[in-house]
C-alpha cells in the first residue's frame, strides 16, 4: 500500500519515512542466500572451461547440482577433453 503510506524523503536521500517507520531502499529486497560461499567452481587448466556445480554437465552425464568431488574420475572436460585431474579450484 505504497500510495497510502504518505511517504516523504528524510532529507538525506538514503531513507524514507512512512507511517510504519523509516526504511532504506534495501528494505524490500529479498535476503541473499549464504549458500554461494560454499559453492566451489573448478577451472580446466588446459582450456579455461569453468565447471559450475549449479549447471553440471548434462551432455556429459553430470546433472545440475553435482559437486565436483562427486563427478567420476572418468569424466573429462566438455570443451577440450582434459581429464578431471586437470581441473583446479577456482579461487574467486
Amino acid at each position: 500500500m505504497l500510495a497510502a503510506a504518505a511517504q516523504e524523503q528524510d532529507g538525506r536521500g538514503g531513507s524514507w519515512r512512512c507511517r510504519s517507520g523509516t526504511h532504506t531502499p534495501d528494505d524490500n529486497l529479498p535476503a541473499m542466500s549464504t549458500d554461494t560461499a560454499a559453492k566451489q567452481l573448478w577451472i580446466c587448466s588446459s582450456c579455461g572451461f569453468i565447471y559450475d556445480p549449479d549447471e553440471g554437465d548434462p551432455d556429459g552425464g553430470i546433472p545440475s547440482g553435482t559437486n565436483f568431488d562427486d563427478i567420476p574420475d572418468t569424466w573429462f572436460c566438455p570443451v577440450c577433453g582434459a581429464r578431471k585431474a586437470d581441473f583446479e579450484p577456482l579461487n574467486g
